[in-house]
């Protein structure tokens, strides 16, 4: 669950930001490693640019952490993941079409700096985000991983509803 509130065009520019929070609730069985266990609190700023003249353009990025409470343990606690916040990094760009936009992302997100965290994924993400109406988008991304501690590929899903 998330919500964020854009700045468009700041000053008459070509430049926006937007803070953002989410929540992540572990809503799945810990001990089938349907979830870690985590409440995670997500706090972030996403800063953009716009390029008109190469058809529509934007670049972006996005900086924030995710910040992790337990609520759940696993039955082997030796096997749990570690209590570790996370720090996060997107940055990328995205070309408008007449229905939707091609993306293309790079994500990193490392948690080795926090209670002995594990985590130092790697991924590029290409993907394209359809505009169903005016006020619904669904986008869709294959992140391939960079290194060995990523996944070597995945599939998001990304559903934003505005009013």
């Amino acid at each position: 669950l998330g919500s964020q509130y854009s700045f468009m065009n700041i000053g008459n520019s070509l430049f926006h930001i937007a803070p953002r929070f989410s929540i992540q609730l572990p809503l799945g069985d810990v001990n089938r490693d349907f979830s870690e266990g985590f409440i995670e609190y997500e706090p972030a700023v996403i800063l953009a640019k716009d390029f008109p003249e190469l058809h529509h353009t934007q670049l972006f990025t996005e900086i924030g952490a995710s910040l992790v409470q337990r609520v759940k343990t696993p039955k082997d606690a030796d096997n749990a993941e570690p209590a570790a916040h996370e720090l996060n990094l997107g940055t990328g760009f995205f070309v408008l079409f007449p229905h939707g936009a091609a993306t293309f992302e790079f994500n990193w997100a490392n948690n080795r700096w926090n209670h002995h965290g594990t985590e130092n994924d790697m991924y590029l993400t290409p993907g394209y985000l359809w505009r169903v109406t005016r006020s619904l988008e669904i986008g869709l991304g294959i992140p391939v991983g960079l290194n060995k501690s990523s996944d070597r590929f995945d599939v998001s899903a990304h559903v934003t509803w505005e009013f």
